[in-house]
């Protein structure tokens, strides 16, 4: 169950993930179309779309991030929260 207080944290993830629509054209084509078929199916794919949160290039961690907060689980929530911290400003 979706409580108020983790809609709230995954809101304010995505608002403030500052997510720059130039960083998908950066962002490898299959990756992105992996990351838009989860989103289309609402999946996190196991555990995929959190683990593209550490991958090494940053457009790919914001994208995952964005999607993991469109989607809203609540398992997302901690892993939007640590992406908070992620050294690049995009992400």
């Amino acid at each position: 169950m979706r409580s108020p207080l983790n809609i709230a944290i995954v809101c304010f993830v995505v608002a403030t993930l500052g997510y720059a629509e130039s960083a998908a054209a950066k962002i490898d084509p299959k990756v992105a179309l992996e990351i838009s078929a989860l989103e289309d199916r609402r999946s996190l794919g196991g555990d995929r779309l959190v683990t593209l949160l550490s991958d090494r290039d940053a457009p790919t961690r914001a994208r995952a991030a964005r999607a993991l907060g469109r989607l809203g689980f609540d398992d997302a929530v901690p892993a939007l929260t640590k992406a908070l911290a992620d050294a690049d400003a995009d992400v």
